[in-house]
């Protein structure tokens, strides 16, 4: 019995770890501040993945076009607790700010549609495969 304890322990940590960014129900909660998609960071998320890129804007939603070795990828982000600045087109995150069609770098993690966030109509920007970033910094 004693052995079993150790994978218990490692399962329990691991169910908590994945629900850090999610709300009581395993869903994470997302806003929208015009064409920025933003969420409510928690202190433990984990930033394993990487996107590098540029921030553009795709008809009304800001993304980050990135390259990759067969061409471009256009990708939603849900930003860490960021705003939209409109009349100056900035991206204000906690203390950095990003211009449009300058570098950025966020840590995250890739997800598929309706994995971790449910389909909003109120969140139109919210379409396809998205990212759901940790960090963001400039590129």
């Amino acid at each position: 019995m004693a052995r079993a304890l150790p994978i218990v322990a490692l399962v329990v940590v691991a169910a908590v770890s994945a629900a850090a960014c999610a709300g009581s129900d395993g869903r994470l909660t997302v806003t929208a501040d015009g064409p920025v998609l933003s969420h409510t960071p928690q202190s433990d998320e984990s930033n394993a993945a990487e996107l590098s890129g540029v921030l553009i804007m795709d008809g009304a939603c800001l993304r980050v076009e990135a390259s990759v070795p067969t061409g471009q990828e256009v990708w939603t982000v849900i930003f860490p607790a960021a705003s939209w600045e409109g009349d100056s087109d900035v991206l204000r995150t906690a203390d950095l700010t990003f211009t449009l069609g300058g570098p950025i770098r966020v840590g995250g993690g890739y997800y598929e549609p309706g994995s971790l966030v449910d389909d909003d109509p109120d969140l139109p920007c919210l379409t396809g495969r998205y990212f759901v970033a940790g960090s963001v910094d400039h590129g």
